[in-house]
């Protein structure tokens, strides 16, 4: 058994370049992550994106989530990295026995 919690995501790169934590500049279609916040979740499924009518943002060719250590992230990359969009993902968390 499991329970799920609903996240809502506003990931943006600026409009040229994504700076990095040592301040380095990089092409805005490079890949890049946000944490999702479903740490110690063991899945997750984006269930929606806004607006639906972006085609620049395809699941599994320009954006999707993946497992990190013990969380999520979402990464953007191409067209999709410099889209302002907004994801609604679940994180699926196993029951704890009590």
């Amino acid at each position: 058994l499991r329970y799920t919690q609903e996240r809502t995501l506003k990931c943006d790169a600026n409009e040229s370049t994504i700076e990095t934590a040592l301040f380095l500049t990089i092409p805005a279609d490079a890949r890049h992550s946000c944490d999702i916040k479903c740490k110690g979740a063991d899945r997750d499924s984006v269930i929606s994106k806004s607006p639906t009518t972006n085609r620049r943002c395809i699941r599994f060719y320009t954006y999707n989530t993946e497992r990190v250590s013990d969380g999520w992230q979402m990464w953007r990359e191409g067209p999709c990295a410099k889209e302002s969009i907004i994801l609604q993902v679940h994180c699926g968390f196993p029951l704890k026995d009590n």
